[in-house]
């Protein structure tokens, strides 16, 4: 509605102020695009970027670095990288200046820039890889080198050691000739060559040495030979002089001992009959004789013939002999060491019992912070609590109603070290945890309930730092 009733002269008018603000937003962005060519052209003393770049390009399609050795070219190259590296830092610095007083054309700035960048950084990458094929032919020179140093140095190794020269911990040696790693890397072919004949020389001669020495400890082995069969001749002939003599003695006492065996034999016959007859009567005298014993506990030991009892760490034993004897003395005197022996166990048990609780009851007090004074009395520093009498003296009831008493009063020692460290948005905020865990009561009335519930829910925790 509005621009329906305004006249022809007023649309115009208003027409007219809007070309002209266009017209100056025009001339600033043209003005600014103008400053910041003639800024970009001062990066380049008495040339332009343009002119520059082309100029560096020519130069760089123009050199060839012709292998490591070619030094100057390389020199050129480097330069022509460094200048265009120079240039395009430049050139980035100054968009950045330029943009920095000019928002609205500051993309007009960064095209131009672009633009420049387009024109450089193409030389500068030509350059550096010109420049990284040189450094890798130089990498691979030097590889090269060390590879057939090394493989020199194997050769030369191998060499020595195929002509009896070993290496001997610190040196290759044979003889009087000591070489070490130095000098085998850094002799000339001249040296080494001079070098190696004085260790084949000396290979010879160990060889020469070797031969003549396997001959005369071939003379002598062969002699030992002829002593060694000598010797074997004469013990095989003596040998069988004395297996004659030993048969003859053999023959005489199998004579004595097939004699001697019959005898035995009769004598071994008689008295096992003998034996056999006194264990018949002895197990007959032993079965009536134990059973009271071994109503009473004690057991047959078949390993060691004795009747064992053991009650605890206790053992008592009745021999062979002794039961065989029996009688009512014995059975009285074992049924009182039956009666010694569990009274002891009793007794050993009750104390390993007490002397458990009491560890027991000890390590709990020192979890606690407890120690034992020098009067004997369990003292804690930290409260006013004292055990009078013997820890194992107490029942279960009474130690665990003091154990019950020194952990609420721990409970309240940590409650009161947690509160004492709160800022006071944490007390704040400890307070109302404190009201809310109040249980609420159960009413039957809805408008009471309504109530409390509203005041609950006004018991809102402060956020830290406020």
């Amino acid at each position: 509605m509005n621009e329906l009733n305004q006249t022809p002269s007023t649309q115009q008018e208003n027409n007219t102020v809007d070309t002209k603000a266009e017209v100056i937003v025009i001339d600033r962005v043209q003005a600014a695009i103008q400053n910041a060519e003639r800024s970009f052209a001062e990066l380049v003393k008495d040339s332009n970027i343009d002119k520059r770049a082309k100029e560096l390009k020519v130069q760089l399609k123009k050199i060839t670095i012709n292998g490591i050795e070619d030094k100057d070219n390389y020199k050129k190259v480097k330069e022509i990288s460094k200048e265009s590296s120079k240039l395009r830092i430049a050139i980035e610095a100054r968009r950045k200046e330029q943009k920095a007083d000019y928002i609205i054309v500051g993309k007009k700035i960064d095209e131009l820039a672009n633009t420049f960048q387009l024109l450089i950084n193409p030389i500068e990458d030509d350059a550096d890889k010109k420049l990284e094929e040189i450094d890798n032919l130089k990498k691979e020179a030097e590889e090269k080198i060390l590879a057939e140093k090394e493989q020199l140095k194997q050769y030369r190794i191998s060499e020595l050691e195929s002509n009896g020269c070993p290496f001997k911990g610190n040196w290759w040696q044979i003889n009087d000739i000591s070489l070490g790693v130095q000098q085998i890397e850094e002799s000339t072919q001249e040296q080494w060559e001079l070098m190696i004949t004085k260790v084949k020389l000396e290979n010879e001669k160990n060889i020469e040495a070797k031969r003549k020495q396997d001959e005369e400890n071939e003379i002598e082995r062969q002699r030992q030979e002829d002593i060694r069969k000598e010797n074997e001749r004469k013990e095989l002939e003596l040998k069988k002089q004395q297996d004659e003599f030993a048969e003859q003695q053999r023959q005489f006492k199998q004579q004595q001992d097939e004699f001697a065996q019959k005898q035995r034999e009769a004598y071994e016959a008689k008295e096992k009959q003998e034996r056999e007859q006194k264990m018949a009567e002895e197990h007959q005298q032993l079965s009536v004789n134990a059973k009271s014993f071994e109503a009473i506990g004690y057991k047959y030991d078949f390993g060691q013939e004795v009747w064992v009892l053991t009650i605890g760490s206790n053992t008592h034993k009745i021999h062979k002999s002794s039961m065989i004897k029996g009688g009512d003395e014995l059975l009285a005197d074992s049924q009182k060491i039956v009666s010694e022996f569990t009274q002891l166990k009793e007794n050993e048990d009750e104390k390993i019992r007490l002397e458990e609780l009491l560890k027991n009851r000890e390590l709990e007090l020192i979890e606690l912070q407890f120690h034992k004074s020098e009067n004997g009395l369990w003292v804690c520093p930290h409260i006013d609590y004292k055990f009078a009498c013997r820890l194992d003296q107490l029942t279960i009831v009474e130690w665990q109603a003091h154990i019950n008493d020194i952990n609420g009063f721990w409970d309240a020692k940590m409650e009161e070290m947690r509160v004492s460290k709160l800022n006071d948005t944490e007390k704040f905020n400890n307070y109302i945890f404190l009201l809310k865990s109040v249980p609420v009561p159960n009413f039957q009335n809805i408008d009471l309930i309504k109530e409390v519930n509203e005041i609950v829910s006004k018991f809102i925790v402060k956020e830290l730092g406020v």
